[in-house]
């Protein structure tokens, strides 16, 4: 049999014992792999103590390699705290390179290619708008004022200014029913229901206007002020303001003979 040199004792008790740097699966994978190179060394060389002792230092070598990169590995997968993680691309490419054994090389990427796998996160839902109806015009987003009167044939005109005094649009017959109402809030001439119309939209902070003519107001006198009524949406009525409080303006008598009426043009921008 032949003896062992100091020298192939000093580097199997080195591998034997180190590198304690490296992860422990790594380091079991390494000493197997070198017992089985001293074994093969051994047999192929007859007992030649140059043969095996050349193959230890070329699996210490390795070794080295490779515990440096088992402790990127280790620093890579957040156990060395703080540091720049190599390129899992690289890493492999280096062992490769080096004279360690084909089981280290493929030990050593499957450890780089383990640690640096990463999970896939699956796609946010996309959450769809929520559409939100378009609210009717009504006293609580609405205002409406008298801006003149004017006389035409025993018939008295009014301009009316409707205007959408919210943040939202809203909606509303292109028709309305109009009434002429006093001081008191007494209607003093009516209008039959309006006829269906088709439905406008009055933007945020928007005007639409239209002419209201009343005739034929045979009555005791009003109160002041009279104003216009405009029921829009829903049945809700806006009153339209007079242009002063003591506007008491009504359309003159034509005789009894004649019913009193009052009626409107569609609201227009």
């Amino acid at each position: 049999m032949t003896q062992r040199s100091k020298l192939e004792d000093d580097l199997g008790r080195w591998l034997q014992d180190g590198p304690t740097g490296a992860p422990a699966p790594l380091r079991a994978s390494i000493r197997a792999d070198v017992a089985a190179t001293d074994q093969r060394a051994r047999r192929g060389w007859g007992g030649s103590w140059r043969r095996p002792t050349l193959a230890l230092a070329q699996a210490a070598a390795g070794v080295a390699i490779v515990a440096g990169l088992g402790l990127g590995v280790y620093f890579l997968a957040g156990g060395g705290g703080q540091g720049t993680a190599a390129s899992p691309s690289t890493l492999p490419a280096a062992v490769a390179s080096s004279s360690a054994s084909p089981s280290v090389v493929a030990s050593a990427q499957a450890s780089v290619e383990g640690a640096t796998a990463t999970q896939t996160v699956p796609p946010s839902p996309i959450i769809a708008p929520v559409l939100r109806p378009t609210p009717a015009c009504g006293p609580a987003n609405t205002t409406a004022r008298i801006t003149s009167w004017q006389g035409a044939m025993g018939q008295r005109i009014a301009t009316v200014v409707l205007t959408n005094t919210s943040a939202v649009a809203c909606q509303l017959p292109a028709q309305s029913r109009p009434q002429l109402v006093d001081g008191s809030g007494k209607v003093l001439i009516d209008s039959p229901a309006a006829v269906k119309s088709t439905t406008i939209t009055l933007g945020a902070g928007k005007h639409l206007t239209t002419l209201v003519q009343d005739g034929n107001y045979c009555g005791p006198a009003p109160s002041a002020p009279v104003r216009i009524g405009l029921t829009l949406s829903a049945g809700e009525r806006v009153i339209a303001t007079a242009p002063t409080p003591s506007d008491a303006t009504v359309p003159p008598c034509n005789g009894t003979a004649v019913k009193a009426y009052i009626q409107m043009h569609p609201w227009g921008a």
